[in-house]
Protein backbone atom coordinates (compact mmCIF):
# COMPACT_ATOMS: atom_id res chain seq x y z
CA UNK A 1 0.00 0.00 0.00
CA UNK A 2 2.72 2.30 0.90
CA UNK A 3 4.64 1.34 -2.25
CA UNK A 4 1.54 2.78 -4.74
CA UNK A 5 0.95 5.65 -2.55
CA UNK A 6 4.58 6.60 -3.20
CA UNK A 7 3.96 5.96 -7.16
CA UNK A 8 0.64 7.76 -7.19
CA UNK A 9 2.32 10.54 -5.76
CA UNK A 10 5.36 10.48 -8.09
CA UNK A 11 2.65 10.72 -10.77
CA UNK A 12 0.84 13.28 -9.24
CA UNK A 13 3.89 15.13 -8.72
CA UNK A 14 5.42 14.15 -12.48
CA UNK A 15 1.86 15.61 -13.77
CA UNK A 16 1.81 18.40 -12.30
CA UNK A 17 5.19 19.97 -13.24
CA UNK A 18 5.06 18.83 -16.78
CA UNK A 19 1.52 19.92 -17.26
CA UNK A 20 2.19 23.06 -15.29
CA UNK A 21 5.58 24.06 -16.92
CA UNK A 22 4.23 22.93 -20.90
CA UNK A 23 1.34 24.75 -20.41
CA UNK A 24 3.32 28.16 -18.28
CA UNK A 25 6.29 27.71 -20.90
CA UNK A 26 3.90 27.68 -24.07
CA UNK A 27 1.36 30.11 -23.35
CA UNK A 28 4.25 32.71 -22.24
CA UNK A 29 6.08 32.08 -25.39
CA UNK A 30 3.19 32.49 -27.39
CA UNK A 31 1.98 35.44 -25.98
CA UNK A 32 5.37 36.75 -25.98
CA UNK A 33 5.25 36.17 -29.97
CA UNK A 34 2.61 37.74 -30.11
CA UNK A 35 3.28 41.06 -28.30
CA UNK A 36 5.95 41.33 -30.38
CA UNK A 37 4.33 41.68 -33.64
CA UNK A 38 1.31 44.07 -32.19
CA UNK A 39 4.53 46.38 -31.24
CA UNK A 40 6.19 45.74 -34.84
CA UNK A 41 2.99 46.29 -36.37
CA UNK A 42 2.20 49.81 -34.54
CA UNK A 43 5.72 50.69 -34.75
CA UNK A 44 5.14 50.72 -38.33
CA UNK A 45 2.12 53.46 -38.43
CA UNK A 46 2.96 56.40 -39.55
CA UNK A 47 2.75 59.06 -35.77
CA UNK A 48 -0.42 61.29 -36.06
CA UNK A 49 -0.04 64.69 -36.68
CA UNK A 50 -0.72 66.86 -34.07
CA UNK A 51 -3.27 70.07 -34.84
CA UNK A 52 -1.55 73.34 -35.38
CA UNK A 53 -2.39 75.79 -33.04
CA UNK A 54 -3.20 79.33 -34.86
CA UNK A 55 -2.91 82.20 -32.58
CA UNK A 56 -5.44 84.83 -33.05
CA UNK A 57 -4.50 88.20 -33.96
CA UNK A 58 -4.75 90.61 -31.47
CA UNK A 59 -6.99 93.85 -31.52
CA UNK A 60 -5.10 96.77 -30.43
CA UNK A 61 -7.78 99.02 -28.10
CA UNK A 62 -7.80 102.45 -29.46
CA UNK A 63 -9.22 103.85 -26.09
CA UNK A 64 -5.85 104.41 -23.74
CA UNK A 65 -7.96 103.96 -21.01
CA UNK A 66 -9.79 100.90 -20.93
CA UNK A 67 -8.48 99.49 -18.63
CA UNK A 68 -9.26 102.08 -16.15
CA UNK A 69 -13.04 101.65 -16.94
CA UNK A 70 -13.14 98.05 -17.77
CA UNK A 71 -10.42 96.63 -15.45
CA UNK A 72 -11.60 92.82 -15.93
CA UNK A 73 -13.22 93.33 -19.46
CA UNK A 74 -10.79 92.58 -22.68
CA UNK A 75 -11.69 95.06 -25.85
CA UNK A 76 -13.57 93.96 -28.61
CA UNK A 77 -14.01 95.53 -31.53
CA UNK A 78 -17.48 94.45 -32.47
CA UNK A 79 -18.59 94.10 -28.60
CA UNK A 80 -21.12 95.62 -27.01
CA UNK A 81 -19.56 97.83 -24.74
CA UNK A 82 -17.68 99.05 -27.93
CA UNK A 83 -20.98 99.96 -28.54
CA UNK A 84 -21.72 102.03 -25.78
CA UNK A 85 -18.72 103.83 -25.66
CA UNK A 86 -18.65 104.54 -29.43
CA UNK A 87 -22.73 105.91 -28.90
CA UNK A 88 -21.74 107.82 -25.85
CA UNK A 89 -19.12 109.84 -27.42
CA UNK A 90 -21.34 110.78 -30.49
CA UNK A 91 -23.05 112.02 -28.16
CA UNK A 92 -21.20 114.10 -25.99
CA UNK A 93 -19.27 115.68 -29.10
CA UNK A 94 -22.44 117.35 -30.00
CA UNK A 95 -23.27 118.53 -26.17
CA UNK A 96 -19.93 119.40 -24.31
CA UNK A 97 -19.40 122.60 -25.01
CA UNK A 98 -16.86 125.66 -23.01
CA UNK A 99 -18.85 125.77 -20.15
CA UNK A 100 -19.37 121.52 -19.37
CA UNK A 101 -15.43 121.43 -20.19
CA UNK A 102 -14.63 123.63 -17.56
CA UNK A 103 -16.80 121.69 -15.13
CA UNK A 104 -15.67 118.14 -16.31
CA UNK A 105 -11.60 119.52 -15.63
CA UNK A 106 -12.81 120.91 -12.69
CA UNK A 107 -15.06 118.70 -10.85
CA UNK A 108 -13.98 115.49 -12.72
CA UNK A 109 -17.63 114.86 -13.45
CA UNK A 110 -20.29 116.13 -15.59
CA UNK A 111 -23.86 116.04 -14.20
CA UNK A 112 -26.66 115.43 -17.11
CA UNK A 113 -30.76 115.26 -16.77
CA UNK A 114 -31.50 111.79 -17.23
CA UNK A 115 -34.62 112.77 -19.03
CA UNK A 116 -33.24 114.75 -21.16
CA UNK A 117 -30.48 112.03 -21.77
CA UNK A 118 -32.79 109.51 -22.97
CA UNK A 119 -35.18 111.71 -25.25
CA UNK A 120 -32.10 112.46 -26.86
CA UNK A 121 -33.18 111.51 -31.00
CA UNK A 122 -29.67 110.29 -31.98
CA UNK A 123 -28.41 108.92 -29.05
CA UNK A 124 -30.84 106.24 -28.82
CA UNK A 125 -30.49 105.72 -32.41
CA UNK A 126 -27.05 104.89 -31.37
CA UNK A 127 -28.04 102.55 -27.96
CA UNK A 128 -32.09 101.82 -28.82
CA UNK A 129 -32.24 99.66 -25.31
CA UNK A 130 -30.41 102.88 -22.97
CA UNK A 131 -33.05 102.91 -20.37
CA UNK A 132 -33.04 99.19 -19.57
CA UNK A 133 -29.31 99.32 -19.97
CA UNK A 134 -29.06 102.33 -17.26
CA UNK A 135 -31.67 100.62 -15.01
CA UNK A 136 -30.48 96.95 -15.00
CA UNK A 137 -26.32 97.33 -15.94
CA UNK A 138 -25.93 100.62 -14.62
CA UNK A 139 -22.25 100.25 -13.89
CA UNK A 140 -20.93 99.09 -17.64
CA UNK A 141 -23.59 101.39 -18.88
CA UNK A 142 -21.83 104.95 -16.92
CA UNK A 143 -18.42 103.72 -17.46
CA UNK A 144 -18.66 103.25 -21.04
CA UNK A 145 -20.29 107.17 -21.04
CA UNK A 146 -17.50 108.28 -18.96
CA UNK A 147 -14.74 106.57 -20.86
CA UNK A 148 -16.54 108.61 -23.92
CA UNK A 149 -16.41 112.16 -21.97
CA UNK A 150 -12.64 111.70 -21.52
CA UNK A 151 -12.24 110.78 -24.79
CA UNK A 152 -14.12 113.48 -26.18
CA UNK A 153 -12.41 116.20 -23.70
CA UNK A 154 -8.93 114.49 -24.76
CA UNK A 155 -10.21 115.47 -28.75
CA UNK A 156 -11.11 118.98 -27.43
CA UNK A 157 -7.73 119.85 -25.61
CA UNK A 158 -5.86 118.43 -28.45
CA UNK A 159 -8.04 121.18 -30.27
CA UNK A 160 -7.10 123.70 -28.26
CA UNK A 161 -3.36 122.89 -28.08
CA UNK A 162 -3.34 122.71 -32.10
CA UNK A 163 -4.90 126.44 -32.11
CA UNK A 164 -2.63 127.84 -29.96
CA UNK A 165 0.62 125.95 -31.37
CA UNK A 166 -0.80 128.00 -35.00
CA UNK A 167 -1.45 131.58 -32.91
CA UNK A 168 1.98 131.16 -31.06
CA UNK A 169 4.59 129.48 -33.83
CA UNK A 170 7.60 131.90 -33.44
CA UNK A 171 7.15 130.91 -29.07
CA UNK A 172 6.76 127.24 -29.53
CA UNK A 173 9.31 126.79 -32.17
CA UNK A 174 11.87 128.03 -29.40
CA UNK A 175 10.35 126.09 -26.63
CA UNK A 176 10.45 123.26 -28.73
CA UNK A 177 7.14 121.03 -29.81
CA UNK A 178 3.85 121.74 -27.96
CA UNK A 179 2.75 118.68 -25.51
CA UNK A 180 0.92 115.79 -27.04
CA UNK A 181 -2.54 115.34 -25.97
CA UNK A 182 -1.79 111.60 -25.73
CA UNK A 183 0.65 111.77 -23.22
CA UNK A 184 -1.57 113.68 -20.84
CA UNK A 185 -3.17 111.81 -18.04
CA UNK A 186 -6.16 112.30 -17.21
CA UNK A 187 -7.90 111.09 -13.76
CA UNK A 188 -10.55 108.68 -13.84
CA UNK A 189 -13.99 111.06 -15.11
CA UNK A 190 -17.50 110.43 -13.98
CA UNK A 191 -20.98 111.05 -15.40
CA UNK A 192 -23.38 111.45 -13.01
CA UNK A 193 -27.28 111.29 -13.23
CA UNK A 194 -30.13 113.52 -12.16
CA UNK A 195 -33.45 113.60 -11.78
CA UNK A 196 -33.75 109.84 -12.65
CA UNK A 197 -37.20 108.10 -12.37
CA UNK A 198 -39.08 106.45 -10.95
CA UNK A 199 -38.68 106.64 -7.38
CA UNK A 200 -38.33 103.85 -5.26
CA UNK A 201 -39.58 104.19 -1.42
CA UNK A 202 -37.21 102.45 1.25
CA UNK A 203 -39.92 99.75 2.19
CA UNK A 204 -39.90 98.07 -0.99
CA UNK A 205 -36.27 98.21 -1.74
CA UNK A 206 -35.47 94.29 -1.69
CA UNK A 207 -33.44 91.86 -3.35
CA UNK A 208 -34.14 91.99 -7.13
CA UNK A 209 -32.68 95.92 -7.34
CA UNK A 210 -29.55 94.38 -5.90
CA UNK A 211 -26.85 95.87 -8.63
CA UNK A 212 -29.87 97.97 -10.76
CA UNK A 213 -30.28 101.82 -10.24
CA UNK A 214 -32.90 103.19 -8.39
CA UNK A 215 -33.60 106.14 -7.09
CA UNK A 216 -35.01 106.42 -3.25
Amino acid sequence: MSFDRARGRGRSRGNWRGGYRGSWRGGWRGRGREFTERVSFSSSQPPSKRPRLVQAPLVTCCYKSWRTYFPTQSYTEQGYLTKLVKGFESYFQRCIDIQRKNEIQSTGSLRIDFQQLVKDDSLLGDIPNLVSDIRNQPENTLNAASLAMETVLGKILANDLAEDSDQSDTEDNAQGPPKDVCATEFPRLYLRLYNYQPMLPLKQLKAPQFGKLIAV
